[in-house]
C-alpha cells in the first residue's frame, strides 16, 4: 500500500489513472454509483461498496436500479474494462484502497431529527480496518460539524491514528441533479475543505482526476458542510416561493407562467416553474440545516416557514383536483382519475418524498378510483405502490373523468389533445401541474383546464 500522504499532489492523477492508487466509493446509491463509474472510466481501480446485497448483485450484471441517462452504458463499459468492482465487503475494499470516498445519505425523522447512524457505522468500520497513509473524503450531506464529530473523531478513536498526521481527511459535497449526474459531477465546480493543508492538497488532486469545473477550496470542513446546506436551502426556498406566488396568481387572475417569463428578464430575479410541490432531497437537507441551527439556539425563521408552506402545497394540489371535478359536476368519490407521473421530478425514476405520489395516495384514500401511468416504472412496481395501471396510455386517457399531469415527464408533452376524446364524447378535465398544455387550446378542444398558477375563472 502506498502512503498517499507522502506523495507529491501533482503525481496523484496519473497514478490513479494508471491503477497505481485504488479507490473505494462507499455507497452506490443515486450519487455514489455515477461517481464511482466516472473514476473507473478514467482508468482508476474502483471498489463500489454497498451493504445492499441485491443491489451489488445487479451492479455486477451491469443492471442499475434507476434510469439515470447514460449510467447503465457507462457501468457496463467499466465492468468490461475490469475497473469497477462492486462488493459488500467494506473491510476488504478499504484494506486494498489508498482513497476512500463516503457517499451515504442521512435520513430525517418525521420530527425533523437527523439520523446519522449509517454514517457512524461506516466510521466505525473504517476505524477498525483503514491503514496509515490513507485519504478519506467524506461527501455525504451533513449538518455543520457532523463530519468531524461523527466520522473523523470515531475513526481516530478506533484506529489510534490522527487525521492530517497519520491519514488524510476532507469533506467535499457532491453537486448534481438526477437526470444529468454524469455531466454535472464532471462540469460543476467541487467545494472541498480539510483538516489541514496536506489533506486539502491531496484531496484536490484526487478530485481533479474527474472534475473539470474547477476546485473551490474553503478554509475547513465545517465551512464546506455549510456551503452545501446553504445552496440547497436557497434552491428549496426559491422553488417554494415560486409555487406560492403561482397560487397567488390564481387568486388575482393572472397567469404565473407569463409573469415568470417577463420577470426573469431582470437578471436578479430567479423565479422558477411551478409544480405540484418540492420533493426529493431538498426538504430533508433543509431539515438538516434547521437541526444544526437549533443546536446553537438559533431560529431560522425563513426555513421553518418554507417547510410549512411546502407542506401546504399538497392541500392546494388536492383543491385544484376538486375544482376540476366540480366543473365536471362530479364528486371525488368514485371519480376515475388518471395520475401521470409518480417521480418527485421530471425524467427520473425516484419517488423520494414525491408530492405526485402523496397526491395520488390522498385521492385514493378519499374514495377516488386512481389509475397511474409513469413510463419510468414497471406495472409491477406501480401495483406494488397500491395503484391500478395500464399498458396503453391512449386507451386510459379516454376512459377517465380527470387527468392529472403530476410529474411533467418529457414524454407527456407529446400527448395530443385529440387523445383525450372519449368514444362517448364525454368531457374530461385536465389538472396541469407541469403547465405543459396551453389553456386556450385545451378549452377549444372542449376539455376542462385547471393549471397551477393559471388564471382562475372561479
Amino acid at each position: 500500500m502506498t502512503n498517499i500522504m507522502d506523495l507529491n499532489p501533482e503525481e496523484i492523477p496519473e497514478m490513479l489513472t494508471k491503477g497505481n492508487l485504488k479507490l473505494s466509493v462507499i455507497g452506490c446509491g443515486v450519487m455514489g454509483l455515477p461517481l464511482a463509474c466516472l473514476y473507473a472510466d478514467k482508468g482508476v481501480e474502483v471498489y463500489g461498496v454497498d451493504a445492499n446485497v441485491e443491489l451489488v448483485d445487479k451492479l455486477k450484471r451491469g443492471v442499475i436500479p434507476n434510469s439515470e441517462p447514460g449510467l447503465r452504458a457507462l457501468l457496463q463499459k467499466v465492468l468490461r474494462m475490469e475497473k469497477f468492482h462492486p462488493t459488500t465487503d467494506v473491510k476488504s475494499a478499504v484494506n486494498d484502497s489508498e482513497i476512500i470516498m463516503i457517499v451515504i445519505s442521512a435520513s430525517v425523522s418525521q420530527l425533523g431529527i437527523p439520523d446519522y447512524f449509517p454514517l457512524r457505522k461506516i466510521a466505525e468500520d473504517l476505524g477498525t480496518c483503514m491503514t496509515r497513509g490513507s485519504l478519506i473524503i467524506q461527501s455525504s450531506t451533513t449538518g455543520p460539524g457532523v463530519t468531524e464529530e461523527v466520522v473523523k473523531e470515531r475513526i481516530e478513536a478506533l484506529s489510534n491514528l490522527k487525521a492530517e498526521q497519520d491519514f488524510g481527511f476532507s469533506y467535499s459535497p457532491l453537486r448534481g441533479a438526477e437526470g444529468s449526474l454524469l455531466r454535472d459531477l464532471v462540469s460543476y465546480p467541487r467545494v472541498v475543505g480539510a483538516v489541514g493543508p496536506k489533506s486539502l492538497a491531496i484531496s484536490e488532486a484526487v478530485l481533479k482526476t474527474v472534475v473539470e469545473g474547477g476546485i473551490v477550496r474553503v478554509r475547513d470542513i465545517k465551512t464546506a458542510e455549510t456551503v452545501k446546506l446553504f445552496e440547497n436551502f436557497y434552491r428549496f426556498a426559491a422553488l417554494v416561493i415560486s409555487h406560492e406566488l403561482a397560487v397567488l396568481c390564481e387568486k388575482i387572475g393572472v397567469d404565473y407562467v407569463e409573469v415568470l417569463k417577463a420577470a426573469t428578464t431582470q437578471p436578479f430575479c430567479h423565479l422558477l416553474k411551478p409544480s405540484i410541490g418540492v420533493g426529493g432531497h431538498l426538504p430533508k437537507d433543509a431539515q438538516l440545516l434547521q437541526n444544526s441551527a437549533e443546536n446553537v439556539n438559533f431560529s431560522l425563521r425563513t426555513l421553518k416557514v418554507t417547510l410549512k408552506v411546502n407542506d401546504i402545497l399538497l392541500k392546494h394540489g388536492y383543491a385544484l383536483v376538486i375544482k376540476a371535478l366540480r366543473r365536471l359536476g362530479k364528486p371525488l368519490r368514485r371519480s376515475r382519475i388518471l395520475v401521470l407521473g409518480l417521480s418527485f421530478k421530471p425524467n427520473v425514476k425516484n419517488t423520494r418524498n414525491s408530492y405526485s405520489l402523496k397526491l395520488a395516495n390522498e385521492l385514493l384514500k378519499r374514495g377516488a378510483e386512481v389509475v397511474v401511468y409513469d413510463p419510468y416504472f414497471t406495472r409491477d412496481e406501480i401495483r406494488g405502490m397500491g395503484f391500478k395501471t395500464s399498458l396503453s396510455l391512449k386507451r386510459t386517457l379516454r376512459d377517465v373523468d380527470c387527468v392529472i399531469i403530476a410529474t411533467p415527464h418529457d414524454v407527456f408533452k407529446n400527448i395530443s389533445l385529440s387523445d383525450f376524446r372519449s368514444p362517448e364524447s364525454k368531457t374530461i378535465a385536465i389538472v396541469d401541474f407541469g403547465r405543459i398544455f396551453n389553456r386556450e387550446e385545451v378549452e377549444k378542444a372542449n376539455l376542462i383546464y385547471v393549471g397551477v398558477g393559471a388564471d382562475s375563472v372561479d
